[in-house]
């Protein structure tokens, strides 16, 4: 069971290229849950068009019922998933085709329980950003990953 996770909040001027990379996939997922955390620019209902207009059927979208933030509602979606690979996504991202067939390949018939991805970061008009390197050269963001989703309940979370 391959689940993409994402949160959002005031994302509607970029989710769409995201939404579009998430199912474009050459691996497609078996479930994408995506949550609003009370968005006020039609973030939410802009999502549930998406879906209904792509017949995605193995997508669901909700809305909290208060702002939890950012932090709380990735728990929130992670305690829906049962188990397998749990993919965390970023409203403002934008994924290669690969990125779900080449990080899951990693945890076929073996003891690895997360794997980190590299990321570009890029500016509105998709260029790669020139901004600096964080501390240390890293250029890490923080949910260019995907982990069992076994390996986050051992790890009590994030």
């Amino acid at each position: 069971m391959i689940s993409v996770l994402m949160a959002t909040y005031n994302g509607r001027r970029f989710i769409e290229q995201q939404l579009d990379s998430i199912r474009l996939q050459n691996l497609v997922p078996d479930a994408v849950i995506i949550c609003d955390d009370c968005s006020s620019d039609g973030t939410y209902e802009f999502v549930q068009d998406y879906i209904s207009q792509h017949n995605l059927t193995a997508w669901k979208v909700t809305q909290n019922r208060e702002n939890l933030g950012h932090y709380r509602t990735f728990l929130h979606l992670v305690n829906q998933v049962q188990e397998g690979l749990v993919f965390f996504s970023d409203q403002d991202d934008i994924w290669l085709p690969d990125k779900i067939s080449t990080l899951s390949s990693f945890f076929l018939n073996s003891d690895v329980a997360m794997v980190y991805n590299q990321s570009e970061i890029i500016d509105e008009g998709n260029r790669v950003s020139e901004r600096p390197a964080l501390s240390g050269g890293s250029q890490a963001k923080d949910l260019a990953f995907l982990l069992k989703k076994m390996a986050f309940r051992i790890s009590d979370g994030f």
